[in-house]
């Protein structure tokens, strides 16, 4: 068995690559622990902005000019709805609908509980995006810093004269 000797001057660079990767996989975990946080976190605040928040119909008046909607996207329509408040007060807003010939007559808005229009509560699936992308951002994050350590250690490592002695 042949034993493979490694020069002095490249020890440190492999101490180096070693210590990083190390630390690239703990910040794997300790990202997904993060990240499996912030979505329960994500799913108890989304579930209670449904208990919060209510689907209600709306009518449509097409007769009441509506403006401009606030972000309204191209192909749809703003157009002034009214709907019933939980005190029974009426509520007027504008909503977007689809910029057809033919309008609907009714949709259906959240509202909150004093019966503004609000908007819907994040589904299961949005939540769960959010968080992946977070992580996914911060995994990210991490690995360029240890990508950065890496390339100044390397740069420092090659500024030390080679006759250096590592213990």
């Amino acid at each position: 068995m042949r034993v493979v000797r490694v020069s002095r001057r490249v020890r440190p660079e492999a101490w180096v690559l070693v210590v990083l990767g190390l630390l690239a996989a703990a910040s794997v975990v300790v990202v997904g622990l993060l990240s499996a946080a912030d979505y329960g976190r994500l799913a108890s605040s989304a579930a209670a902005d449904a208990h919060a928040r209510h689907l209600v119909v709306a009518q449509l008046r097409p007769d009441i000019p509506a403006g401009r909607a606030p972000g309204a996207a191209s192909g749809l329509k703003a157009v002034t709805a009214t709907w019933s408040a939980p005190d029974g007060q009426p509520r007027r807003g504008v909503v977007e609908v689809s910029g057809g010939v033919a309008v609907p007559k009714s949709v259906q808005v959240w509202t909150d509980r004093m019966g503004r229009q609000v908007a819907p509560p994040l589904s299961g699936s949005e939540v769960f995006v959010t968080a992946v992308l977070g992580g996914v951002l911060w995994e990210s994050v991490a690995l360029a810093v240890l990508g950065g350590v890496y390339l100044i250690s390397r740069r420092l490592l090659g500024w030390w004269p080679p006759n250096t002695t590592w213990v």
